[in-house]
């Protein structure tokens, strides 16, 4: 079974049940009060069984290095949850800057139940919706490819966006969590660089099957936590990755397009797995030109994976 979204909750609602586990000795709950006070008047509210959501969060949590001093209230979390049982719970995330909370409420809406708080990693926002998340760091070279060619192609520029004159290079990662643990996660970055007025052109890295074979035993870290990701673009995978860009290229004026940077969980992701990191990188890309919140933008992309 998959969390799904459901409603929204009034922030003065959530303040009110967040405010019911302070005062029930929850000290994450105090976290959760001072990021809803920098939130928005609704707060976006998922549903999925107890049990799954414990165990999917039991999961994210094994991915830090020290679990006990970087979360607030775990084991009174999971005893709660797990006592829950089967039954449909209600929830939702947010965060400051240096903590992300998760809130389980009442399917109703109507009574808390429990309050985990853990800490964010420095320079990394990070985004969930349902059985997904998103996280956004500035581009390092953690997953670069070595490559002796590439794919090119070129479409028509927006002759509405005005010419750049700033680079922009960012990593995203993309990943799904079951109650098992991660199912899978991509990383994807390069960047975009302005050109002359003409085409916006888009380059994948091309890598032969000896280089993909080479780089298979590489690893580098995920921008969450301590899992290993593999760093590799396979023949197959450059060519979806291109068609991703090709469908759904940043909103951009002319220039180039290039992904440089490429790694996952499982080694060979899916298709729809690629096409969903390359759309990922592309908002953030749009975003970013456009001096728009890289987070409600993403958001608004996630939505139509879970919806």
């Amino acid at each position: 079974m998959a969390t799904r979204p459901s409603r929204n909750i009034l922030l003065s609602d959530a303040l009110q049940l967040c405010t019911q586990l302070a005062e029930a000795g929850w000290e994450s709950a105090g976290i959760a009060i001072d990021a809803l006070g920098a939130g928005s008047d609704m707060i976006p509210v998922s549903e999925a069984e107890a049990n799954y959501l414990a165990g999917i969060y039991e999961a994210k949590l094994q991915g830090l290095e020290d679990v006990a001093g970087q979360t607030l209230d775990s084991d009174r979390f999971f005893r709660s949850l797990k006592g829950v049982g089967r039954r449909q719970v209600s929830f939702f995330v947010v965060q400051t800057s240096g903590w992300e909370c998760l809130v389980v409420i009442e399917s109703d809406l109507r009574a808390p139940l429990a309050v985990l708080a853990w800490k964010r990693k420095k320079n990394v926002l990070t985004v969930h919706t349902g059985d997904f998340e998103i996280a956004v760091k500035k581009y390092d070279e953690r997953a670069r490819l070595g490559f002796s060619r590439s794919l090119r192609n070129s479409r028509p520029a927006d002759s509405a966006i005005a010419p750049s004159r700033v680079s922009i290079r960012w990593l995203t990662e993309v990943r799904r969590t079951g109650a098992e643990g991660v199912i899978e996660s991509l990383l994807v970055g390069g960047s975009y660089i302005p050109g002359e007025p003409g085409p916006l052109e888009f380059e994948v890295p091309c890598q032969q099957p000896e280089e993909h074979e080479r780089l298979s035993s590489a690893g580098c870290l995920s921008l969450f936590d301590q899992t290993r990701l593999a760093v590799g673009l396979s023949p197959s995978s450059a060519h979806e990755a291109m068609e991703a860009l090709l469908r759904e290229p940043p909103r951009v004026p002319s220039g180039l397009v290039r992904v440089d940077s490429f790694a996952s969980v499982p080694s060979t992701p899916s298709p729809t797995s690629i096409s969903r990191a390359v759309d990922c990188w592309g908002v953030v890309i749009t975003a970013v030109h456009d001096g728009a919140l890289i987070d409600e933008q993403l958001r608004q992309l996630m939505r139509s994976w879970v919806g």
